[in-house]
């Protein structure tokens, strides 16, 4: 997708993410947000990101482990492939998992032990198609070993 067409209204998102208390934390770091963030739709699973409203929220904000199953980047590429703007926002911190989904296409990464600047940057910098580097990204550099390399495997 191209750069958001300024629509004059406030960035949307959908987020998914298992753990209410998680999105409604997320719903207050965006009501506090220094330009507008509205969560149209929020839920435990994909169709969330699917179905309207948040079939056509500007980003979606993916929470990568999902329940029981391992995690969802068949979701992800599905959602890249489908032009939509992804941050990825997750307790995993590892290395490979962090380069695997930058592979994918995610706008960026963002852990959850990185607080809610660094998810409003982020949610921010996909909507307007611009790079963000939060903290748990800030080891990578032009040099760094794609996922393919390090083999990163679903």
């Amino acid at each position: 997708m191209g750069q958001r067409e300024d629509h004059g209204g406030p960035i949307t998102v959908a987020l998914i993410d298992d753990h209410p208390a998680v999105l409604d934390g997320i719903r207050h770091w965006y009501a506090s947000a220094p330009q507008p963030i509205e969560v149209v739709a929020a839920g435990p699973d994909l169709r969330t990101a699917w179905v309207e409203p948040g079939g056509s929220a500007d980003v979606v904000v993916l929470d990568l482990q999902l329940g029981a199953q391992g995690p969802v980047f068949a979701d992800l590429v599905r959602l890249v492939d489908a032009g939509r703007r992804v941050v990825v926002y997750t307790m995993r911190d590892d290395d490979r998992t962090m380069l695997h989904c930058l592979d994918i296409g995610a706008a960026t990464f963002v852990t959850k032990a990185e607080g809610g600047d660094h998810l409003v940057e982020a949610t921010l910098a996909a909507a307007q198609n611009r790079p963000c580097t939060p903290p748990a990204l800030a080891w990578i550099s032009s040099e760094s070993p794609s996922a393919s390399e390090s083999d990163a495997t679903n």
